[in-house]
């Protein structure tokens, strides 16, 4: 019986251990550019639908802005619900919802219809974000979280790549209807495969011993998981933390908030692109997008193994990534070539996205449990998408009318996004769990 027993568990320490954690990874990178692909492919289609429905430069930024409206609002209690249903249920429910309004979305027959579509869509993706933190939280020792963060992150500009040629393609030969029902059809098979395969570590058929252990032991070591933490979901706004990664975040999306929904029309008005050209160069800075996330990600985890630091390993990113991606877009608003336009655009979006692979680790970090961590990044999305999302493309509405020009736009944004990062790197304090903080 003994020899039994040793045999099993040298077969238990000799199994080798899986990668199953980077499987999952994967599958919800593609959710997230899916989402994205249907929260963008508006902007890809407004130019055409814009001269159908009569629509001048406020009623589009308010369009444009209508999906974030209810997306901001409803990552508070999306955010506290998932942190109950956990991730495999809940992302389950949201890839449903916005496969469906996505398609209805093709029957939309004037503004007003419009705007109560992207609504609909916007409580339907309200979950995204805080359900992938979560899911990374799951999934993921401290160690390798800004990775794993970078990597879901860009997601979206993944969709950003496949969303305008592919909506290019489909509106020039479809129309734009057939924009919004090709983008739900996909999403729809995306979450067949998410609740077919996804399931939490402790309770997937397929994961060894050893990567479970690596995973949970590193999570409760380094992330301060401790089950004696019990406080109402209200109780975090009473943190210092929640407020200022809050504020900081919306001064990041304030600008990305650009590329989600002006790009198309900047490339078209101010650049003079046709559309089939925004089809093909628009993508442009996604891609570099693409690759700027997984290489904050790398740089803020070579940090924390070196430094052994989470301020530092988390804040060096996010200064850096966001002060040159501000001092790019400024210089985008003044340069004259449509080249430099595009390597400056590139810039942008390369070094933002290495800033957000270490903020998206920060609910997680500062996180006092893991039932935590999903309605903090719901706090912390909710204020981020009132900036990108609800405020930035009304005031650059507002200032195209103005002005018609997106020079000044674009500098505003620049600026925001400065501030932003002061309050990530000063403002914010020490990284840690929020119970540590004094006079909570």
């Amino acid at each position: 019986m003994s020899e039994q027993c040793e045999e099993s568990d040298y077969n238990v320490t000799r199994r080798p251990r899986t990668n199953l954690r980077w499987m999952m990874l994967l599958i919800l990178f593609l959710g997230m550019a899916i989402q994205s692909l249907d929260r963008v492919n508006l902007s890809a289609a407004l130019p055409v639908m814009s001269k159908q429905f009569h629509m001048n430069d406020v009623s589009k930024g308010v369009v444009l802005s209508a999906f974030f409206w209810c997306y901001a609002i409803f990552n508070l209690p999306a955010g506290y619900i998932i942190d109950r249903l956990r991730p495999h249920k809940s992302f389950s429910l949201i890839g449903a919802w916005w496969s469906i309004v996505t398609i209805l979305t093709s029957l939309a027959n004037g503004v007003a219809s419009l705007i109560g579509l992207r609504a609909l869509l916007g409580v339907g993706e309200a979950g995204d974000f805080p359900t992938a933190t979560a899911t990374v939280r799951e999934w993921f020792p401290q160690k390798e979280r800004a990775l794993a963060s970078g990597i879901f992150s860009v997601g979206n500009d993944a969709g950003i790549i496949i969303a305008l040629p592919l909506s290019a393609f489909l509106l020039i030969h479809f129309g734009w209807q057939a924009v919004f029902v090709g983008c739900g059809i996909i999403g729809a098979v995306w979450t067949l495969i998410w609740w077919k395969f996804y399931r939490a570590p402790d309770r997937h058929p397929r994961i060894s011993t050893e990567e479970k252990s690596y995973i949970q032991e590193e999570s409760r070591l380094k992330a301060g998981d401790t089950s004696e933490v019990k406080k109402p979901w209200l109780h975090l706004l009473g943190y210092r933390k929640t407020w200022v990664l809050s504020i900081g975040y919306f001064c990041y999306t304030y600008l990305y908030g650009f590329f989600l929904t002006w790009l198309p029309t900047y490339l078209v008005k101010a650049r003079h692109f046709s559309i089939a050209e925004v089809g093909m160069y628009g993508f442009i800075p996604s891609i570099f997008a693409l690759v700027g996330g997984p290489v904050g990600g790398i740089y803020s985890d070579f940090l924390m193994k070196k430094s052994q630091n989470t301020n530092i390993s988390r804040k060096i990113p996010i200064g850096i990534g966001m002060v040159i991606g501000a001092i790019s877009i400024v210089a985008t608003a003044v340069v004259p070539s449509v080249l430099a336009a595009i390597v400056l655009l590139s810039s942008t979006t390369f070094f933002m996205r290495a800033a957000y692979a270490s903020i998206w680790s920060l609910p997680s970090d500062v996180s006092p449990s893991s039932r935590y961590t999903a309605s903090i990044a719901g706090i912390m999305n909710a204020a981020g998408n009132m900036g990108g999302g609800v405020i930035a493309p009304i005031i650059t509405g507002v200032l195209l009318s103005s002005t018609h020009f997106f020079t000044v736009p674009l500098i505003v944004a620049g600026i925001v996004v400065i501030v932003g990062s002061l309050l990530f790197v000063f403002g914010v304090g020490s990284i840690e769990p929020l119970w540590k903080e004094r006079n909570a």
